[in-house]
């Protein structure tokens, strides 16, 4: 079984592309979580509750995006659904990167709720076409290993990264990376015409 699933992963990168943007989503929530709490406090002079408000914004805009997003989201094509989420996360880290400011924490929060949605629920509808293109077994069990190891490596990194070159580096190097998977986005979709 085991040997199946790495064979799946070997031959399909549709699968393996998927896996990577769930692993690298849930990173970004794992470091936001912890580092966006350090900078509002130290940086800013937020109290610990009112810091954690950030977090709340993030967490109540994600599961009003899951609930109420998903029949919009549904008329475009996937790569417009991609290019959206990278768009809003690449602005949250860019927020909290370079020069931050007290108003841009908010809204920096919330655009990680809304961009975290949406890449959510596209991907949740990728996992689901590939689950009845390759088989259930095979898809869920090999890809619901993604998150979870993107969310410990996101805390673990983000510690030595911030450690070593300060917490806005970390959100510098989120801000390049969903930088460079939008423009990929919009190419794919100026291509397809």
């Amino acid at each position: 079984r085991m040997g199946q699933q790495i064979e799946m992963l070997r031959a399909h990168a549709d699968v393996r592309q998927t896996m990577a943007i769930d692993f690298l989503n849930q990173m970004a929530v794992a470091y936001f979580v912890v580092f966006a709490l350090i900078l509002a406090v130290q940086r800013f002079g937020l109290g610990v509750q009112q810091a954690a408000g950030l977090i709340t914004v993030q967490g109540a805009l994600f599961v009003l995006t899951l609930f109420a997003a998903g029949a919009w989201l549904e008329r475009l094509h996937e790569d417009a659904r991609y290019l959206l989420a990278f768009a809003l996360l690449a602005l949250q880290s860019a927020l909290y990167g370079f020069g931050p400011w007290p108003a841009g924490l908010w809204l920096g929060a919330a655009a990680m709720g809304l961009g975290v949605g949406v890449q959510s629920l596209t991907s949740v509808n990728r996992f689901a076409r590939l689950m009845q293109l390759y088989g259930r077994g095979l898809v869920g069990g090999v890809t619901s290993l993604a998150g979870p190891a993107g969310g410990v490596l996101g805390a673990m990194l983000g510690g030595l990264v911030s450690q070593r070159l300060g917490i806005e580096a970390g959100f510098q190097l989120l801000a390049l990376v969903y930088v460079a998977l939008a423009v990929q986005r919009a190419w794919r979709l100026a291509r397809r015409g």
